[in-house]
């Protein structure tokens, strides 16, 4: 269940992040970039707080 859960937020992120590449590509301004390079390195972020979290109760 739990590794479904975090799954689930991993695939969430990546949907993000490429969204925010559509939202860059479109509108191509400087407030688009900098909202796109913030949302990328929470997602960096959160994604590498998931994973050693998963790790750890994994017990890996």
């Amino acid at each position: 269940m739990e590794k479904a859960i975090l799954e689930s937020v991993v695939q969430t992120l990546i949907y993000i992040e490429e969204a925010s590449e559509e939202v860059l590509a479109s509108e191509c301004n400087y407030k688009a970039e900098t909202c796109v390079i913030e949302i990328k390195a929470m997602s960096t972020t959160l994604r590498t707080v998931l994973e050693h979290f998963n790790s750890v109760r994994c017990g890996e």
